[in-house]
């Protein structure tokens, strides 16, 4: 709990910072290429560099950013809660390890994404054509007032499970309070076939 309020506070200055425009500076270190003391910096060729921190709504996102890339940790915070929303890691653009998304309202462990990989063997048949969605990932799902794990299981999506329509595939496993579980389902969806 400390460490997230730590999170919080740090995250309220550099937002305090960055929306009333003052920049910090930076400067090249001696011995390496490397830009130092940086928060929102773009290099000589206007690329992001380090951590930026942005708002977009109600949400304030601190990001780390290679060659105008998202690769490192990344957080996204409710601006008016300071609840974090969503915490984890890229590598060159892509979600990598395990993902944590929070409830906006009481910070409660909502999902957790792991095993975040590139579909291109499952396709999906929907009412209109059968497509291959790009994504499929393995996420547990918790109770929203009480944190227990709900259930388990692989979805595929387009682009963030969160937003998208998913498809569940593979077995899902169902648990109780006590985390007996309660049923299993298995959804097989088609191969491609080339």
């Amino acid at each position: 709990m400390k460490n997230h309020q730590f999170y919080l506070i740090l995250c309220v200055c550099l937002v305090f910072v960055t929306l009333s425009k003052c920049q910090l500076s930076s400067r090249k270190s001696d011995s390496t290429n490397e830009f130092v003391d940086t928060v929102n910096f773009k290099d000589t060729d206007g690329l992001k560099q380090g951590l930026w921190i942005d708002t977009a709504r109600y949400v304030i996102r601190h990001s780390e950013y290679a060659n105008d890339t998202l690769h490192g940790s990344s957080k996204r915070f409710n601006l008016k809660t300071n609840r974090l929303l969503a915490e984890g890691k890229y590598d060159k653009g892509e979600r990598i390890g395990k993902w944590r998304y929070y409830d906006r309202k009481k910070g409660n462990l909502l999902y957790e994404e792991s095993q975040i990989k590139t579909n291109v063997d499952i396709m999906v048949k929907n009412n209109s054509s059968p497509y291959v969605p790009p994504k499929m990932s393995y996420i547990k799902s918790y109770d929203r007032e009480e944190g227990y794990l709900v259930w388990e299981g692989n979805i595929l999506y387009n682009d963030s499970f969160e937003e998208d329509t998913h498809v569940k595939h593979g077995k899902w496993v169902y648990y109780d309070k006590a985390g007996n579980i309660i049923r299993t389902e298995s959804y097989e969806v088609e191969l491609v076939v080339d």
